[in-house]
This record gives C-alpha cells, structure tokens and sequence, in this order.
C-alpha cells in the first residue's frame, strides 16, 4: 500500500511527526513532506497547487484552509499543531468530509506561565527597569520610580476554566492568590475536579478551601477579583464577551488580562475605562492590527507568544501526530482529538447510536409515507456538551438521507451533503445531564407538505451492560417502545377495532415469517400502530399488500429494513 503524504507546514516539526509514527507497533504508511512558505486567507488558489497529491496536511496559524477546501477531494485530514482552530473553516471542512485534528492542552502551561509572567512585568515594571539602566539611568531614581505591587493574597478572576484556566488557577494558588472560577459550560463540580487535578501535578494541596470560589455568573467574577484573565475559544457567542457593561462591573483600578483570542474583549470600551481611570491596566498577547490601544501608556502589550516555547511546540506535533498514526493504520477509524468529530465517553457513545439508528428508521418510515424531509431538528436531554458534538449527532441522525454518498468517511460529511440537498439541519444544544438518566433523542423532522413528524427514543441499559434503544414515539403514536436493532420490521396503522392485530400477525404468518417481538403504540387520533420486528421477506409488496388487504389500511402498511445496520 503507498503511504500517504502529508503536506507539513509553518515550520512544524517534522522530525517529532516521523518519530510518532516509527513509535506505534507496526508499520504506519505515512510521508510528511516539508512545504515552504505559508498560506494565508487570500492564498487559496496557491494553497490548492501546493496540496495537489497530498492526503492530508499540518499546520500551525500561519497557513489557513478556508475556500480551497471545496477543491481538494483527496484531502482526509488537516492536523493543526495547537489549540486554537480559528485557522480552519472547520465548517467547511465538515462538509467536505476532512477531520480536523488538534492539540488540547500543548501550550497550556506557556500560556498559563506568561500570564504570570505579564503581571510580574506590570507590577515590577522588570522591562523598564532594565531598558532604563542599560541607557545609563541612574539607579536610585529608576528604584524611586519602580514601587511596585504584590501579587499574594490579591484575588484572580478566571473566565473559561479548560486546559488553560485551570493551570492559571493552580499558578496562581501557589502565587498564594485567592481565584475566583466561571465556566458557562462546566458544572461547579468538574471545576473544581480539574484545579484539583491541576494542583497534584505540580504537588500542591490548598489548604483554605475559601482561596478557591466558583461564581455561578460572570459578574460575580468581576466583581470580586483584582486581576481578571480570559480564556474562552474565539466562538460566535464569545466575540465582545468583556464590553462596556462588564468592565464596568469589574473592581476599580483592577487589571484585565485577555490571552485567547482578538475580538473577545472590545479594545474601544478598554480604552475609554482605562483612560476614565476605572481600570489601572489591560494586558493582552493578542492586540488588533489596528486597536485603538496601540501605544497606550496602560497597556502591555505581547505579540501572540503565549504559546510560542519550544515545549509547546514539540508537544503539539507530537499530540497530532499520534492523532494521524493511529488515524492512517486504522484505516481511518480511529478518530482522537478531532475537533469537528470529537470523541465519546459512555454517555455521549449511547446517545449517538441512538440517534443514528433512529435516523435509519425514521428517514424509512417518512418516504413509506409518501413524504419528503425538508429540515431536520436534534435535541437531547440526559447529557452535556458543546457545538461540534451536537453537530456529530445531527451528522449521525442525518447520515441515512445520504448513506450513498458518505464514500467510507464515516457520517462526518452528511451535514454538507444534506445542506446541497436543500435540507436544512438544526442541531440543538445539548444539556441536562442527570447522574442515572439514560440519554433521551428527539428529531423532528419537517416534511414537503408543510406538517413535522417527531420521533423520539431512549436508551437503557440492560443487567449484564448491553445498552438496548427504544423508539418511543412516531408521530401521535406513543408506548413503551419499539426496540431498535440490526432486524426488519413491518408496521401497520390501525383502527382500534377487534381483529385487526389478529390480522397482521396472520398475514406475516401466511408469508413464513416469525415474529420476533411485538409492540402495539396507541394513537391520540383513536388509530393504533403494530409494530412487529421480523426476518426479511422474499416478497415485501406481497407480505404489505396482504396486511392491507386483510385489514382495510389502505397504504398504512410500511416495510423497514434495519437489518444491514451496524452501530
């Protein structure tokens, strides 16, 4: 088998990319190849020419994947050695059928060590000092000038407790600073999970547990913290996070510290507080080209190197290359640290392969029907997560609408292929975990003729672990559940009238099939629905047509095919 190339650039180390492959037990067919040069936004047609033959790439920021991405077929994967994806249209990506794959956590410890590191330089003003004696200044003046203010016992706010938050939370703890949490995602428990685990790695225990306190709300950080970090991803819902209103929350003469991403903290409302004297200082590592605080007395400035050590560096290529390896010599099944296809734990794993097999069979009922789907609606109770698994799910709910065209990368591409189809998917947030609540799935799904129908479903486990999925609602029919698995199925609308199940189970009698199980669902419109999992017919218009025929349904008798199935 040829191995396939991989096009690296940006200068990411190659050498640590080979030697993660050579690591894992047998042979990984790979061959990174050094590109020079970068490619920015406006280089996409360039970036095109220098991709052709590659099947996959790694990047840093400076080379970005945005409009060539609907002209490179062969591209599988793009690798970006760092935290941050805001590089990629990761959305495009999806649609096109490439992971996206990236290094949590690779630079959390130089970014959490350079904010520290900013602060120091903003109290102990280290930089002037020596820029001032090396001119020559004498030293007694640059000492009068250099008071100076400690950094123990003040209070730290943290907006965005990830990899990065939760290692400035244990610097600061061991700086002996109180620190004040907000997450909007995590709940108050796996915060304080993660500043314990942070705190172990580097042999610290708190002894006071009121130096560490979650806010359940953003102002409640602000409001109580002299020094105030963000470290939030660059979302649509983050941009503008910190304005005018919530500067104005924060303590007066607090200093406000934005190492993430430009955009989330509007620098003109930075520079009215600064200059009206509500705010002593702003730190930032990431200072618009052109933001009104360039040269601002109050503000220090660094030029995006949070990250920029060579730790980070080797452990972000390595962290991708492990991700390409066991991608590549698993024949792509293996997916880790994607960020458009994210990983499952149990929870999440029960709630996808629900929703998928639910999709197979509603997309089977509605065109037995007789209708068409024209949008597509996932929401999801009994668990918590973020947007790109609430698009894996829609992914997987959808994948049966285009099963044809998903050419064996797995559903990540139906999400494109439905929205060229005309389909259009709204993937919900999803929320409310409860500890011992089975994953709940609802899709909604509306149809040609101006109506939805909704189909909803559960899982439980069983006593020996096997998880079992129920299909508890089509349409106006409810009851305790069809189960969901790898078999066919006929159904058959009824009037509640005696005879009628008699009938079906009859006619599938007649046709040589068994009945495996059976589940009656009762309508709210007076009609019932039979429900009976069996083998596949040899004559699938004959055994329906009997059913409809021995009972009157007219054409209220489906076939569903779920025996090809695979979880």
């Amino acid at each position: 088998m040829a191995p396939l190339k991989v096009a690296v650039f940006d200068g990411v180390e190659i050498d640590v990319l080979r030697q993660t492959a050579s690591s894992l037990p047998g042979t990984v067919p790979i061959e990174y190849v050094a590109v020079p040069g970068s490619f920015g936004k406006q280089q996409q047609p360039e970036l095109r020419e220098a991709m052709k033959g590659f099947g996959g790439a790694v990047v840093r920021s400076n080379t970005q994947f945005h409009g060539a991405l609907d002209e490179l077929p062969d591209l599988k994967f793009i690798g970006r050695a760092g935290i941050g994806v805001d590089s990629i249209d990761v959305s495009r990506a999806s649609k096109n059928g490439v992971f996206v794959f990236y290094a949590p956590d690779s630079n959390s410890a130089s970014v959490a060590e350079m904010v520290f590191g900013q602060l120091s330089e903003l109290e102990r003003k280290i930089g002037w000092q020596h820029a001032e004696l090396a001119r020559g200044a004498n030293e007694k003046s640059v000492k009068k000038s250099a008071l100076g203010a400690e950094l123990y016992q003040k209070s730290t706010g943290i907006i965005g407790v990830g990899n990065i938050g939760a290692k400035v939370a244990s610097v600061g703890l061991g700086y002996g600073m109180q620190v004040q949490l907000f997450d909007a995602i995590k709940p108050e428990t796996e915060i304080t999970a993660l500043i314990s685990t942070e705190l172990r790695k580097r042999g610290l225990v708190v002894a006071d547990e009121s130096r560490v306190a979650v806010q359940r709300s953003l102002d409640g950080v602000l409001a109580n913290s002299d020094y105030v970090t963000v470290h939030v991803p660059k979302l649509d819902n983050t941009m503008g996070l910190i304005g005018r209103d919530q500067l104005e929350k924060m303590r007066k003469n607090a200093v406000l510290i934005n190492d993430s991403r430009e955009g989330i903290v509007d620098e003109a409302a930075v520079k009215e507080a600064l200059d009206a004297g509500r705010l002593r200082g702003y730190i930032t590592d990431v200072l618009k080209e052109n933001s009104p605080l360039h040269g601002h007395q109050k503000v220090l400035v660094t030029a995006h190197t949070g990250g920029n050590t060579k730790e980070a560096q080797v452990k972000a290529a390595r962290m991708i290359g492990e991700s390409i390896a066991e991608y590549v010599q698993s024949g792509g099944k293996a997916i880790r640290r994607s960020y458009n296809y994210p990983s499952m734990d149990a929870s999440l794993t029960q709630a996808y392969d629900l929703t998928r097999i639910m999709g197979a069979f509603a997309t089977q009922y509605i065109a037995g029907i007789g209708r068409t789907i024209k949008s597509m609606r996932v929401d999801a109770s009994g668990l918590v997560s973020y947007d790109p698994m609430a698009l894996k799910m829609a992914a997987a709910a959808g994948s049966a609408l285009v099963q044809n065209r998903l050419n064996g990368r797995g559903d990540l591409p139906a999400l494109g292929l439905l929205e060229s189809d005309g389909i259009k998917v709204y993937a919900a947030e999803l929320k409310g975990a409860r500890p011992g609540i089975a994953p709940q799935i609802s899709l909604t799904y509306g149809l040609d003729d101006g109506t939805s129908i909704l189909f909803s479903g559960q899982s439980e486990p069983t006593e020996n672990g096997e998880k079992i999925y129920f299909l508890k609602t089509i349409g106006t029919f409810s009851g305790r559940g069809i189960r969901l698995m790898p078999t066919c199925y006929v159904l058959a609308e009824h009037q509640d009238i005696r005879g009628q199940i008699g009938h079906v189970g009859t006619a599938i009698g007649n046709h040589g099939m068994n009945i495996a199980q059976f589940e009656l669902m009762q309508g709210n419109d007076g009609n019932n629905l039979i429900a009976c999992s069996i083998g596949k017919p040899s004559d699938i218009s004959g055994l329906l047509g009997k059913i409809q025929a021995d009972t009157g349904l007219g054409s209220k008798a489906l076939f569903i095919n779920l025996a090809t199935y695979k979880p």
